[in-house]
């Protein structure tokens, strides 16, 4: 039934105004919110998925692969035998094989983060993978400060990093992962892993600054 003075957007779909919906908190969107939110259903979903209403979404072959898989391959392979490379493969098993501790109350976040790394356990996800994603991820975002902004996306788009390793074609699908999954994993994966992430990107860069320094002292005949 066509509503009598409700303007219409490009799609056609009902537009929100003030005298009659509550407007999508978005600036630029005038859809009416979704019920028991501040933000219409297309900016919900978004904010389920990644994080904000507004977070673009990082796509990993487009985005970060190509820059960086090579620069950070070549690092683990050299400093594969470093104690600091063989503790954060460690501490990637510590995600791995993170559990609901027995006997404690089973929030909803902590069943959530339980059933992504049963998953993470089940499909057989390598350590050194999972450190490879969140080192690319670590430096992506120190170069692109403004791309993912604030806590939450960045926990959402460390999750979404990890969970990329799952293999679709054999039954995972990312959109079904909730807000609570993406926000429990997120946690765990950066309290592991941030700050190993943060000391190899660290190490990369002085190693090449120090191959730069020998390569002018070698011109300077």
């Amino acid at each position: 039934m066509a509503r009598k003075g409700v303007p219409r957007d490009p799609h056609g779909e009902y537009l929100a105004t003030r005298d009659r919906y509550v407007r999508c908190h978005v600036d630029g969107c005038y859809r009416k919110t979704r019920r028991c939110s501040r933000y219409c259903i297309k900016h919900y979903e978004r904010s389920s998925k990644f994080g904000g209403p507004t977070v673009p979404a990082l796509t990993w072959r487009r985005d970060v692969e190509p820059l960086y898989g090579r620069w950070i391959d070549a690092g683990l392979t050299r400093l594969k035998d470093h104690p600091a490379t063989l503790a954060g493969i460690k501490l990637a098993e510590t995600v791995i094989a993170w559990e609901m501790p027995p006997g404690t109350i089973r929030y909803r976040s902590d069943r959530a983060t339980g059933a992504l790394t049963l998953l993470l356990r089940q499909y057989e996800v390598k350590p050194i993978d999972i450190l490879r994603r969140v080192a690319m991820l670590n430096v992506y975002l120190q170069d692109r400060p403004t791309v993912i902004r604030g806590p939450r996306p960045e926990r959402f788009a460390y999750s979404r990093a990890v969970l990329g390793l799952l293999p679709w074609r054999k039954g995972f699908k990312m959109h079904q992962v909730g807000a609570l999954g993406h926000e429990g994993l997120g946690q765990l994966v950066q309290t592991q892993l941030y700050g190993w992430a943060v000391k190899f990107i660290a190490r990369l860069h002085t190693d090449a600054a120090e191959r730069d320094n020998l390569q002018q002292q070698a011109q300077s005949y």
